[in-house]
């Protein structure tokens, strides 16, 4: 089972994300590796590497993802690489910071951000694969 489909153990962790969290997260996460040309597959044996070719895209899904779910930082790093919370932290952190002050990263997540809103409400099936 890859990192991306993996069930969180509702036990662990109570107070699970609205069931609307998981298609939202999904669309997340195809938007953002669209973008930069990985198949989920190809993320998913790359979950774990620190290159800035894999982390950036993981960044961006935890930034999005914390915008319009209810996840936890717990639990999007535990969704996503097996991560700690505190990096989640970190890594939305910096995407805020990258976001104040280069150009070039303002237009990517301003990009990113505009495809994610249309994916998410212009979809009225929410239980569709995408």
């Amino acid at each position: 089972m890859s990192f991306l489909e993996q069930k969180v153990n509702p036990f662990l962790y109570p107070g699970l994300a609205r069931p609307l969290d998981k298609y939202v997260l999904r669309v997340i996460i195809h938007t953002v590796l669209n973008f930069y040309g990985f198949t989920v597959k190809e993320f998913n044996n790359r979950a774990k590497s620190n290159s800035r070719k894999y982390s950036k895209p993981r960044w961006l899904i935890w930034y999005f993802a914390k915008k319009y779910t209810k996840y936890t930082n717990a639990q999007l790093g535990f969704k996503l690489g097996h991560k700690a919370s505190c990096t989640v932290s970190n890594a939305v952190t910096t995407l805020n910071f990258f976001y104040d002050t280069y150009k070039e990263d303002r237009e990517i997540i301003d990009a990113l951000d505009k495809q994610i809103r249309n994916g998410i409400f212009n979809n009225n099936e929410h239980g569709k694969d995408i």
